[in-house]
């Protein structure tokens, strides 16, 4: 029979076990944030956020907007009707909702009902967003089945400048694109448009076809017939889904030597609401937002430390406010297409001439 082997001079050493205990140390850090931001992604928060308008008119100091964005028909079951109880007495004066409010499949569920919490007598505007169902139903000839239910619940399609009164002060919403595209090419491509429609062959298609041109003429006609009533005075708020950048802010007004007013309008745009990145879904503690795509104000793809994503981003003298968003964007890669230490958020933004 072999002896064992034994150690006179000196006793065999223990394997150290720290690499074990660290590994479980990190997956149980790891599991703990885990449940935890699965928990936020259950809970929708809510940010109060003041902005800063250089320009805006003083009886507007103060003022606040509910800015809801890229909802992507998420549900959150109870804590969805949670929202409202969050927003008691906040005293906003109007829901801005900047797109991408209808989940993929098409289901308007969760925004019809978020819709249909609020006060009948709430101005609720919205606007369609890259990731919307069609804004038109080429069958029908009519707008989609998911605006008009919108519509019926009290809340407005922004198609065309939208007024308010607020402390004796008028205010204009547009969606941005009546401010970026002059209103003579929409017409002349309308008009190219219809010699188009006309040509057609008779039949459902064509009578389809004649509606919807009819609805974008009509929209047209109210940009137009707003633009005689506004006054340089009025203040000025787009809605866009993607943020706009330098560039776009050009587009729109140009520089005070170069313009007097907006392309279409008087005065100057002062506020622009926007959504479309969702703070960049993947948010590392400590570093901020991990990667996003491309969109005006940069090229997207990986994000440098400190680069923001939300929040007050202005552009050339506009004041523009973007949303964390409450869902997950289909333009992320697979493996960003979730939430990560940024939960879904909405915003009550106050408008302030004073710097933050």
């Amino acid at each position: 029979m072999r002896r064992k082997e034994r150690y006179l001079f000196y006793e065999r050493k223990r394997r150290s076990r720290w690499w074990l205990v660290l590994l479980l140390f990190v997956l149980l850090v790891s599991g703990i944030s885990l449940y935890l931001n699965s928990v936020a992604n259950r809970n929708p928060q809510k940010e109060n956020i003041k902005l800063t308008v250089p320009t805006l008119p003083m009886n507007l100091e103060g003022v606040k907007f509910l800015h809801i964005s890229d909802l992507h028909g998420k549900f959150f079951g109870d804590n969805h009707e949670l929202i409202m109880d969050k927003l008691v007495d906040d005293n906003y004066k109007a829901v801005l909702l900047t797109g991408d409010m209808i989940g993929k499949d098409g289901d308007d569920t969760a925004f019809l009902r978020l819709i249909s919490r609020f006060p009948e007598d709430m101005p609720v505007l919205f606007i369609a967003g890259d990731e919307d169902p069609p804004v038109f139903d080429t069958e029908r000839g009519t707008y989609s089945s998911w605006i008009l239910k919108a519509r019926d619940l009290g809340a407005v399609f922004l198609d065309a400048p939208y007024s308010l009164i607020i402390n004796k002060t008028k205010l204009w919403f547009m969606p941005l694109e009546s401010a970026e595209i002059s209103l003579d090419d929409r017409a002349y491509a309308l008009a190219r448009r219809r010699e188009a429609v006309e040509q057609m062959p008779g039949g459902s298609e064509k009578v389809a076809a004649q509606n919807i041109l009819q609805l974008r003429e009509d929209a047209l006609n109210r940009c137009r017939e707003a633009a005689l009533t506004m006054l340089s005075s009025d203040c000025y708020i787009a809605l866009s889904h993607l943020p706009i950048g330098d560039e776009t802010a050009v587009t729109i007004q140009g520089t005070k030597d170069e313009q007097e007013s907006m392309l279409n309008y008087p005065g100057f745009l002062q506020v622009v609401f926007s959504g479309h990145l969702n703070n960049g879904q993947v948010v590392i503690p400590w570093r901020g937002s991990l990667w996003a795509p491309q969109t005006p104000l940069h090229e997207g793809g990986f994000i440098k430390k400190g680069v923001k994503l939300s929040g007050s981003l202005p552009a050339r003298g506009i004041a523009q406010h973007v949303s964390k968003g409450m869902g997950v964007c289909g333009l992320y890669p697979w493996w960003l297409s979730y939430r990560l230490f940024n939960p879904p958020t909405f915003s009550l933004v106050q408008l302030t001439v004073q710097m933050q």
